[in-house]
């Protein structure tokens, strides 16, 4: 059921959701589709229908907070990720946000700050969270929005701590080549519903040997300098059995040396047409491997990618893949810039100061 956070003079009401059945998608995927097509005219753009919202909301793992015009309309969006955050081997309780939107017809009326303070009472307050973690697509919507809202705030703010273009390789135009001889490779979930559950091959093989997930996390905790841990909402987004959109692949290059590689299936539009999906390299754990093992890891995770229908393999730059590699594999930066930031507290995004790659990061 939703709660309902605060009520406006002009008849606004800001709700908490719970449960994505307690949204009437009839009329909020409807709203948020053209929010986003008003913002990407001309522009490829992801598709935030019914199977992306439910991905983005595993478990308990996560909070979100609806606006709705007097009529009960929904006029506004923001959801919230809960994630362990890792700075420096420093660790923070985080929410990564997503998904900020308000209503074309409804700008203008400081419903986008309303939206931020109302993902601020829960994250912060009624959770006890120590920062939120957001990415910026650089000259779209949200990005001052955010800036005057934290600002407003004594002793808070925004500090943007990385930037990065979207890297891209046609897979349509320009396939990769098969692979003569593929690495050994399994499909990673979790046994139990928590980040205490246990890693094991989602199809029952044994190709690879798993580790133990505690044994990931420590690889990923040595390996970057900023991190998302290998538990809660990740865990639930990218190890979920049920998931055919997202997944951790998990590949073997020697006796002692594995490479973690996760992935989202996106689905993707322009305007009023829909697009086959690409598909989002989110993550890559490579410890002690050279370029040319991860440039097979790649390559062979474009073929895996490829046999999904998608149409384009994408990357953010966070410092996982030498830029040789990228080279090599035909991927080109694109046109959209995108900024990771962190916001909160002044005391604790001062920790973000001077950070640099790599990062242990996802971006949706």
């Amino acid at each position: 059921m939703l709660r309902s956070l605060d009520k406006r003079n002009d008849g606004y009401e800001l709700f908490e959701v719970t449960s994505i059945d307690d949204l009437d998608l009839a009329t909020f995927l409807p709203m948020f589709d053209r929010a986003w097509k008003h913002d990407y005219v001309d522009d490829v753009r992801l598709a935030f229908d019914e199977a992306v919202l439910r991905k983005m909301t595993p478990g308990r793992w996560w909070v979100a907070v609806l606006a709705c015009s007097r009529d009960g309309s929904p006029v506004g969006f923001e959801l919230a990720l809960e994630r362990t955050l890792r700075v420096r081997g420093h660790a923070l309780h985080a929410y990564y946000a997503s998904m900020f939107t308000v209503s074309e017809t409804h700008r203008r009326r400081g419903l986008g700050s309303w939206i931020l303070e109302g993902i601020n009472r829960l994250v912060f307050e009624e959770h006890a969270a120590d920062l939120i973690v957001s990415t910026f697509h650089e000259g779209k919507a949200g990005s001052p929005t955010v800036q005057s809202t934290f600002d407003r705030i004594h002793d808070w703010g925004v500090a943007r701590f990385h930037s990065t273009p979207i890297w891209s390789r046609r897979l349509d135009k320009a396939p990769f080549p098969p692979l003569e001889f593929p690495r050994p490779c399994v499909r990673l979930e979790w046994t139990g519903d928590s980040g205490e559950g246990a890693l094991q091959a989602r199809d029952g093989g044994d190709s690879v040997e798993v580790p133990a997930a505690g044994a990931i996390d420590q690889l990923i905790r040595a390996e970057f300098e900023a991190s998302f841990a290998f538990d809660t909402s990740l865990a639930g987004q990218y190890l979920n059995p049920a998931s055919e959109a997202s997944g951790a692949l998990l590949y073997e290059l020697a006796p002692d040396r594995i490479c973690l590689a996760c992935f989202n299936v996106l689905p993707m539009a322009i305007n009023e047409r829909r697009l086959r999906p690409i598909g989002q390299l989110q993550f890559l754990l490579a410890p002690r491997c050279s370029d040319a093992e991860i440039e097979r890891v790649i390559h062979q995770m474009g073929l895996f990618l490829a046999e999904r229908d998608c149409f384009a393999m994408t990357l953010v730059d966070m410092g996982m893949v030498p830029r040789g590699v990228l080279d090599n594999l035909g991927f080109s930066p694109t046109d959209s810039q995108i900024t990771f930031a962190a916001r909160g507290p002044k005391s604790t995004i001062a920790r973000f100061e001077g950070l640099r790659p790599p990062f242990f990061l996802d971006f949706t």
